[in-house]
């Protein structure tokens, strides 16, 4: 969504490289654009209708403006996989869960010292990756 918006897409990235194809693959002569591809492009028509129950009109500055307009390109996306690299549709990636986090092991001694023996406070180690001489 933050790089439909922003515009900094991989079809942004494909006219800045050297022989990247710069033509959308709906008919190979169209300039890919963002526009291009939320508006235009045949690949998603099916899809458009998300937007269109938005905005009729299907206007770019409302699409991508305002909250009724983002809630419906990001259905728009998830749905029709537009904008992912290879046009498939993305994946949901499960929540994070805490008790699936790694727990840190935990010294009984009570201090933090180095190896020489001298008290180096645990925090400053990431600071200082060495204790001081």
């Amino acid at each position: 969504m933050v790089q439909c918006r922003s515009g900094h897409t991989y079809i942004f990235r494909r006219q800045l490289v050297p022989g990247e194809p710069t033509a959308c693959p709906c008919d190979n002569e169209t300039f890919e654009t963002r526009e291009q591809m939320i508006i235009y492009c045949r690949r998603y028509e099916s899809y458009r209708d998300i937007l269109r129950e938005a905005y009729p009109e299907l206007s770019l500055p409302e699409i991508l403006g305002t909250p009724n307009g983002i809630d419906a390109l990001c259905e728009f996306l998830r749905q029709s996989g537009a904008f992912s690299r290879t046009g498939a549709l993305l994946k949901l990636q499960p929540q994070p869960l805490l008790e699936n986090e790694p727990m840190p092991s935990v010294d009984d001694s009570g201090d933090e010292t180095s190896d020489d023996g001298t008290l180096f406070p645990f925090f400053l180690s990431f600071i200082f990756p060495f204790p001081p001489l």
